[in-house]
Parts: structure tokens; sequence; C-alpha cells
């Protein structure tokens, strides 16, 4: 038993049930820049979207701690920094140890090559910057989002060595996904903390009512303008990214219903009413796996609809068995 409480603890140190959010931009930026799903190389870049994901979510996981934003929180609690199911001494050799062996295999990956050394570079300060400034920058969203980014561009350019339309379109629309998940979503679940929010200096509040007693969410005229301007965009980019490879045809129709649901899902992270954190992070966790799949579908020409299918298919079963293993819940982390 002592062996699972571990395992566990240290996954929700790591935040693994989210791994589904940058493995799958690796192997498709691997995939479509070597023209094949089927290349050995495109399952190596699966293994480091994956231990990107674990590193970099580790490090803020222990920087927030560190820093004390954790510490006070009184929703995190349960984390194993606080409950002292993991030492802050072994967390910032594991953490740091594992920094350092992302790097050699972000540079090994690529040849140590020019672009790998440059990929990696913009890759490490980005995420150094967020992780270590994030709380305090009100613009945290743009580092961590071209950090995030690079895991899609990095494999296809190296193997591509182009931009084309359709590529660029694709990473255009990663990047303000990015954006809005981080200046949004993470904000909005968040936002009654004392910490930098782009949203909060628009004008949205999380306030009290006393004659409640509940904790209400209002967003201003600006906030909303904001969000549903990023939303646009990414709908734009994702949607135009399919039409660039594929033109207007079937693989149109699932990009479409992934776009629905982003728009029903912001729509509803953003009603003002009751501030009920669980339920917000409901919405806010179904529009970041929309969001991400709609722009996934663009690949369909190059890896094929069945492999975009197990793909989606592994993304969902991977999801739900680990955050029901770690957090308890099916979707929606206690984080």
């Amino acid at each position: 038993m002592k062996i699972v409480s571990q395992t566990k603890s240290w996954l929700q140190l790591f935040r693994a049930h989210t791994v589904v959010l940058e493995a799958p931009m690796a192997i498709l930026g691997a995939a479509i820049g070597l023209g094949t799903f089927f290349d050995p190389r495109v399952g190596v870049w699966a293994i480091f979207g994956a231990f990107y994901h674990l590193v970099g979510y580790g490090m803020n996981s222990y920087v927030d701690w560190a820093k004390g934003y954790d510490k006070d929180d009184e929703r995190k609690q349960h984390h194993p920094l606080n409950t002292g199911d993991i030492s802050p001494d072994t967390a910032k050799k594991v953490i740091y140890a594992s920094t350092f062996g992302l790097a050699l295999f972000a540079l090994a990956i690529g040849g140590f090559s020019d672009i790998a050394f440059i990929f990696t570079a913009i890759m490490f300060a980005s995420g150094l910057i967020y992780n270590f400034l994030g709380k305090k920058l009100t613009l945290k969203p743009i580092p961590i989002s071209i950090a995030h980014t690079t895991v899609f561009l990095y494999p296809y350019y190296l193997y591509s060595g182009e931009i084309t339309v359709y590529a660029g379109a694709m990473t255009v629309a990663y990047f303000i996904h990015h954006i809005y998940q981080i200046a949004v979503s993470g904000d909005i679940k968040d936002l009654d903390q004392d910490e930098a929010s782009l949203i909060k200096s628009m004008g949205a509040d999380v306030t009290e009512d006393a004659s409640r007693g509940v904790k209400v969410f209002a967003a201003s005229t600006t906030a909303l303008f904001f969000s549903y301007i990023l939303t646009s965009f990414e709908l734009l980019f994702g949607i135009g990214s399919i039409i660039a490879k594929s033109g207007i045809g079937d693989v149109i129709i699932p990009g479409a219903i992934f776009g629905a649901a982003v728009l029903y899902e912001t729509d509803k992270m953003l009603t003002p009413g009751k501030f009920l954190r669980s339920k917000r992070l409901q919405h806010i966790s179904r529009r970041e796996f929309a969001g991400y799949s709609m722009i996934h579908v663009a690949s369909i020409p190059i890896i094929g609809w069945e492999n975009f299918g197990l793909l989606i298919a592994c993304m969902v079963l991977y999801l739900i068995t680990v955050s029901k293993f770690i957090w308890g819940t099916w979707i929606t982390p206690d984080v």
C-alpha cells in the first residue's frame, strides 16, 4: 500500500493526469514533419512530450509551494508537499535532476544541431520564467504559451525544415489555445487568490455576497471581450489549418463539432453568478480538451482517421483513469 500511496503522491506532484496535453502535440509535430505516423521517431517524441509535461508541471508544483502560494492555499492542503507525503528536499532534488535530464533529451533528440539548441533554449527560458515568476507577472500566459507551443513546432520544423500555411496555422492555434488556458481558465479558477491575473486587471473578480453567504463571479465587459476574441481566433486558426490542408470536406466536421464544444464551454465558464469552483473547473477541463482536439483534427490528412480516433481515445482513457487514481475524480482534477 505504501508503494501505491507514494506513486499517487508523485503523480500528483507532477500533475500526471494532464500528460495528454503536451504528449499529443509532440506526436503530431513529429508525424506531420515526417509525413507519416508510422516512424519510430514519433514514439520517441511521445516520450519527450510526456517527460516535458511531468518535469515542467512538477517544477511548477514545487516552486509554487516553496514560494508559499500553495502552502497558504486552503484548497491545496491535500497536496503531497503540504501533507508531508513527499519531503521538499527530495522533491527539489528530483525536479532539478529531471530538468537537467529533459534538457539533454531535448538536445539529443534533435541531434545536438543548431535547431535543437535554439528550440531547447527557447523552451527552457520561457518555461523557467513562467515557473519562477509567473505568480507575479500579469503577462505570464506569454512565456508558458511559447514553451508549450514549441513542443509541437520543434519536432515539426526539425523534420520538415519549413513553415507552411497549414503548419503555421496549427502553431498559432496551439499558441492562442495556451494563452486562453492560462490567461482565462487558469486565472478564473484562482481568481480569489492573491496573485497576478490578467483578467483581474481587466475587471473580472470574485467577491463575497454576504447576504447569501457565497462567492460570486463577475466578468467585466473588457474581460469578456478579451476571452471571446481569443476563442474566436483559436477557432479561426484551428479550422483554418484544417481547410489549408484538406479544403472544405469531411475532415472539417469533427473540427466543427469540437469547435462548437469550445464555444459552449467558454460561455459556461464565463457566465456570471455563484462561484462554485468545482463546477467552473468542469467547464475549464472540458474546454481545454475540446480546444486541443479541435486543433488535432488538422492532422487527419497526415495520420489518417483511424490513428486520429486512436489518439483521441487514448487521450480520454488516460485522462479519466489517471485522474481517478490520483485525484478520485473522472476528469476534473482536485487542484
